[in-house]
């Protein structure tokens, strides 16, 4: 059911709320799409996002231990919506909690902050009278959002259930720069970590730039669990089908974007540019007591 179904079965807007928001305390997240979202199918290759935000509403309440996750999906097939609507279906259920969501710069952060607001005043989640601000809003019961650039910061914060690091960088010139890189790492660590307690869940998401990025730095760490949704799965069948994207319209983008970018954005597998093959070679200060051979032919 969705607001529009609900408004066209209940005679009044309170009541088509009501139905909304008890539907939203019985379904998933990925259920929960359709009925905030108009419009909007069911998104299934993002089931293993969709069940992190889950887990990490569990853990807030005591149910589990809380989720570090990096997840990695091409641009533009749902990622974003599936966290903006996972903090509306957190927030039905419960009002007092507090979450986070942070982005690569504060107008993108305000601008997906406010739609999230909107939802919830669309299905009559009681927020507080002197809600007006875009990047921080509270429910009537004490709960809310928080929406920042990564480099704000987010102090003065505490108690947050939820830190949703959606898309640290704007773009490729951005993420292919390495001094813009190591400012996006130093602020996750000054102004994400700082924030963490311990029954605070953090999800990392984004589209795959370098084989350096934020998520190839964290999953070098212990505690971080690990998952990548392709645009088109290694047997060759799309994962992402939104919108009649087939095998068809797959090999069309491929070729349009080349290899390099294919790999990285849309596989979540990212390359070295051309020139740049081999990467991490290990050098010694001491000579290793055994080893072996290895020479490389470029053909």
């Amino acid at each position: 059911m969705s607001p529009d179904e609900a408004r066209a079965i209940f005679p009044t807007e309170r009541e088509a709320q009501a139905a909304l928001r008890m539907a939203l305390r019985d379904v998933s997240v990925l259920d929960a799409i359709p009925i905030v979202r108009d419009g909007y199918e069911r998104p299934d290759w993002l089931g293993s996002l969709a069940s992190l935000y889950e887990r990490a509403y569990d853990a807030a309440h005591g149910n589990g231990p809380p989720v570090r996750a990096l997840v990695s999906a091409p641009s533009q097939v749902g990622k974003t919506t599936c966290g903006q609507v996972a903090a509306v279906w957190w927030l039905n259920r419960d009002p007092r909690s507090f979450l986070a969501f942070l982005s690569y710069g504060q107008d993108i952060a305000d601008i997906k902050s406010a739609e999230v607001r909107q939802h919830a005043r669309e299905l009559g989640i009681e927020l507080r009278g002197d809600t007006t601000a875009k990047s921080l809003w509270y429910t009537k019961e004490g709960g809310g959002l928080l929406a920042r650039g990564l480099e704000a910061g987010i102090t003065g914060m505490s108690g947050l259930a939820l830190i949703d690091l959606d898309d640290p960088y704007m773009n490729a010139a951005q993420a292919e720069s390495a001094a813009h890189r190591r400012r996006v790492e130093r602020g996750y660590r000054a102004n994400v970590v700082s924030r963490i307690h311990p029954h605070t869940s953090v999800i990392v998401k984004h589209a795959r730039w370098t084989p350096d990025d934020l998520i190839g730095t964290l999953e070098k760490e212990p505690g971080w669990e690990s998952y990548r949704i392709p645009a088109v799965g290694d047997d060759g069948v799309p994962v992402v089908t939104m919108r009649g994207r087939d095998a068809a319209w797959w090999a069309d983008q491929r070729a349009r974007m080349g290899e390099h970018a294919w790999w990285s954005l849309m596989q979540g597998r990212p390359r070295a540019r051309e020139g740049k093959l081999f990467t991490g070679v290990a050098t010694y200060t001491v000579t290793p007591g055994e080893g072996r051979h290895a020479m490389g032919v470029d053909f």
